[in-house]
């Protein structure tokens, strides 16, 4: 009740303590929500199951309480429109907790509202703070699993371009979680075929073969205004090789594979893992992303991939 309450009163004229009062809530209601598992060193094997089951079933309750008392969740997705950047945080990390736990109604809710939508993709777009941006992803990592509606609009709003983005800002021989959650969201859009199509045509499939590039060989190609090459390139490069060496195979082959796989939706994506559970594409827009894909020479990743650095 006291969500309901505090959202309809939380806008850019809130006072501040209001909002304190709202980030605490979240926050309280957040830890209700929380899945904890207990470690293999917490006790015996029985114990551990009753703990993770209690855990499950508060989190499921709780869930369903915070659905029943904020209009099914519209309530929650107003505060995405919070004046501050905590609050939006902190509200993120309870929609990926009811999320979890009543899909449809969140879904259902962000459909009724585009505004809503409209604020996650800006916070995924414009937000410099990288906690914030990395909680945006990881809802929308959700959303484009269990919506092919949502799954839609968001590749319309330039989800694709966005992701693309911030993987160039990524080291993506690393295998780092950002870097995989973005590549995993990329997947779930290009298995779908409106996706496909919206990717396609905006030039998308160039840049996923660089970001294959770039996941090859660690270095970012350089542009018509780098043509000179320093000693400067020359020791970063020898930097990035030295921290690949650094990198278990497992970490240093992750990301490329996963944009493998993004690849191959667009070519087969019957032979993609997760493809039947999102619904699958169809085979009339192969013909079109191969050639596209042939023009843009991802075959060369072949010859590449015999000296990979």
């Amino acid at each position: 009740r006291i969500l309901s309450k505090l959202a309809a009163h939380l806008g850019q004229d809130a006072e501040l303590d209001t909002e304190e009062a709202m980030q605490d809530c979240l926050e309280t209601l957040g830890l209700l929500l929380e899945v904890k598992k207990e470690s293999t060193s917490s006790g015996d094997r029985g114990r551990r199951k009753a703990k993770d089951d209690f855990s499950h079933q508060r989190s499921a309750e709780v869930a369903e309480i915070t659905i029943r008392h904020t209009e099914k969740g519209k309530d929650l997705l107003k505060l995405l429109s919070a004046r501050s950047v905590s609050t939006r945080f902190d509200v993120m990390v309870v929609l990926q907790w009811v999320y979890q736990q009543r899909p449809a109604d969140i879904n259902g809710a962000l459909l009724a509202d585009p505004i809503a939508l409209n604020r996650l993709m800006e916070l995924l777009q414009d937000c410099q703070i990288d906690y914030v941006r990395n909680e945006c992803l990881g809802l929308l990592l959700l959303l484009t699993t269990g919506s092919a509606e949502i799954r839609q609009i968001v590749t319309m709003q330039g989800l694709a371009d966005t992701l693309f983005a911030l993987l160039a800002e990524e080291d993506l021989t690393a295998g780092g979680k950002v870097a995989r959650d973005l590549l995993q969201c990329l997947k779930n859009v290009a298995l779908d075929t409106v996706c496909q199509r919206c990717i396609r045509e905006t030039g998308g499939l160039s840049a996923l073969v660089a970001a294959m590039d770039l996941a090859l060989s660690g270095k970012k190609a350089r542009g018509d205004e780098d043509e000179d090459a320093t000693e400067d390139d020359d020791d970063e490069f020898s930097a990035i090789q030295r921290i690949q060496l650094e990198v278990s195979p497992e970490a240093r082959w992750a990301c490329f594979l996963l944009l493998a796989q993004v690849a191959l939706a667009f070519l087969s994506p019957a032979a993609v893992q997760g493809s039947q559970e999102l619904g699958g594409t169809s085979d009339t827009e192969i013909p079109p992303n191969r050639d596209v894909l042939l023009r843009n020479n991802i075959l060369t990743l072949l010859y590449r991939l015999k000296d990979p650095r």
